[in-house]
């Protein structure tokens, strides 16, 4: 682990019993206390212990604070993902519907306190190939942020961010790559043309660029992004090491194996060694990669160990 995950894991640890103590067993303090253990634990890896006690967090919550709908996203947020880490998404699928359900006979359909649920249920979705469903949550969110803040606000980048994704992941690369340079846009506007929060962007816009096959200016992207990230994070950040991933992608799709397999592992090694564990997103991200890369190479025994490690992606 991490030493700043260990630092948060031993804080958080030694809340829970601070709050039983001031607050009692069954307070709302504990409640978040007990949230943020279970949030550390999942990051460790210790997925079971993690759901247990989310999902007594998540009870004690809705018996002290029903009315706190700003909490109970939280709580569901954490047991959804903890759901989906568990290859559990149609359980996650589930607990998202319910959730929204609930929101809307409380705020009404088009509440700006929506629009959180909204994108993290599209995702899902997403990842579960209901493609048309997580388009129209991620659309109405969309909406709902431009008639709140406008559509020139840094905030409006969040779900133009998130329907990107999900046209990209449905096979509309024209549309999305649109989105992406809207985004970016906003990005640039707001903090500058090198403030590092604009990697993000470039990244996002090259892998819709790389689906395209347009290598050559996903490449240039990726590059940009890359020396953002480096300046400002670190050449072994998570973010930089993401870059790196995406670039080994593009060698693979350039059929250039071993430059791919070269910088995959480079990856995974940068992710292990900061205390990721294989069922994070990030690490999974990168096993996919080498399980597809070695596939095309021709080494299905590698391909296998990668696919071993991969959680489920169908409900």
């Amino acid at each position: 682990m991490r030493a700043a995950t260990r630092i948060r894991a031993a804080s958080h640890a030694a809340q829970e019993p601070v709050a039983h103590r001031v607050h009692g067993p069954e307070h709302v303090v504990v409640a978040e206390s007990m949230r943020r253990v279970g949030m550390l634990l999942r990051e460790k890896g210790s997925l079971e212990e993690a759901e247990d006690l989310s999902r007594a967090a998540l009870a004690m919550h809705r018996r002290l604070a029903p009315a706190d709908h700003a909490g109970l996203v939280r709580h569901v947020s954490q047991l959804a993902i903890l759901l989906k880490h568990r290859g559990r998404l149609a359980e996650a699928e589930r607990l998202h519907r319910a959730q929204l359900r609930e929101m809307e006979a409380f705020y009404g359909p088009a509440h700006p306190e929506l629009q959180g649920v909204l994108l993290q249920f599209a995702e899902l979705l997403s990842l579960v190939q209901k493609h048309d469903e997580a388009e129209r949550l991620a659309r109405r969110a969309l909406a709902i942020q431009a008639r709140a803040v406008g559509e020139d606000h840094l905030d409006y980048a969040e779900p133009l961010f998130n329907l990107a994704n999900v046209l990209q992941a449905k096979g509309e690369l024209r549309e999305a790559e649109t989105l992406r340079r809207r985004e970016l846009a906003i990005m640039r506007r707001t903090y500058g043309e090198s403030h590092a929060n604009v990697a993000g962007s470039l990244h996002g816009l090259a892998m819709v660029l790389l689906d395209r096959r347009e290598y050559a200016a996903a490449e240039a992207l990726l590059l940009e992004a890359k020396a953002l990230r480096e300046r400002s994070a670190g050449v072994e950040s998570p973010g930089t090491t993401l870059i790196l991933a995406a670039l080994g992608r593009l060698a693979r799709e350039r059929r250039d194996y071993a430059a791919a397999d070269s910088l995959l592992q480079q990856a995974l090694a940068r992710l292990r060694a900061a205390g990721y564990t294989d069922l994070q997103e990030d690490t999974q991200y990168v096993h996919r990669e080498l399980a597809i890369l070695y596939e095309a190479w021709g080494k299905p025994d590698s391909a296998v160990r990668h696919r071993r490690l991969l959680i489920p992606t169908s409900a």
